[in-house]
């Protein structure tokens, strides 16, 4: 996505009026601001209910980020087994993506 706040060169000569509406405006400001609020923990527990998606939230939450270690309780052994073994080089891949500016080392998952 471009630049909404871009400046609009000074011998402007095109057809449409260089003026910016605040519904243009508005979603790019309020990314920004969220960006600078979120701390790094939170941006990869967020990720992390956006990457497990719906079916697993409810059996696997996030409950902490240290040290690039994201720990995960999850509600049986099933679904850790599941986890652990199948999906976590996918996860780790998704949430890495999500938030390259923290460097993701491990998923622990833990019964709880």
């Amino acid at each position: 996505m471009s630049n909404p706040l871009k400046r609009t060169p000074k011998y402007y000569n095109g057809i449409y009026p260089p003026e910016k509406t605040l519904g243009d405006l508005l979603p790019y400001a309020l990314r920004k601001i969220e960006q600078r609020r979120s701390s790094p923990n939170e941006l990869v527990l967020k990720a992390w209910d956006e990457v497990i998606g719906p079916k697993f939230a409810l059996c696997a939450r996030a409950k902490s980020f240290k040290e690039g270690v994201l720990l995960v309780l999850v509600k049986s052994a099933a679904v850790n087994h599941m986890l652990s073994m199948q999906e976590k080089p996918r996860l780790m891949k998704e949430i890495q993506r999500k938030v390259p500016s923290v460097k993701l080392r491990n998923i622990v998952f833990r019964m709880g």
